[in-house]
């Protein structure tokens, strides 16, 4: 008997591990690790790729302004917003957010010839986005 709760405890745990490698690892990183190849063995050289980082113009001015509940929901609502934009174009991958800024990349890790349009584009789309973010 308690082995079983113990059987059950680590794979409850293991599929936690197993989400939150799935959440900072590109898809096919996650499956190679999974499947036991040594993480260095997953690294790639890339000859091209776009990076784009974002940030907020004036965001410590607007949050200086309010609650650290309200900071917590824009910043929310703003990722939420960013992360849809970010989900329906196969060709850029999310690879952190940190305070106000995001980063996205296209060209890696899967390789595109056209990865500088495809982040610009998207960086259009949060431009747009971003508009329609309120803070309550």
């Amino acid at each position: 008997m308690v082995q079983n709760l113990y059987l059950s405890v680590l794979h409850t745990e293991m599929r936690i591990t197993e989400g939150l490698i799935k959440q900072i690892m590109p898809k096919d990183v996650a499956i190679q690790i999974r499947e036991g190849v040594p993480f260095v063995n997953t690294c790639e050289e890339y000859s091209e790729a776009t990076v784009l980082f974002s940030d907020l113009v004036g965001f410590t001015e607007i949050c200086s302004g309010l609650s650290p509940m309200q900071v917590a929901g824009l910043l929310n609502r703003m990722y939420m917003t960013f992360d849809t934009l970010t989900d329906a174009n196969p060709n850029v991958y999310k690879v952190e957010t940190i305070g106000d800024a995001y980063m996205l990349v296209s060209g890696l890790p899967d390789r595109t010839e056209h990865h500088a349009k495809h982040a610009s584009d998207v960086a259009m789309e949060m431009v747009q986005a971003i508009q329609n973010v309120k803070i309550t």
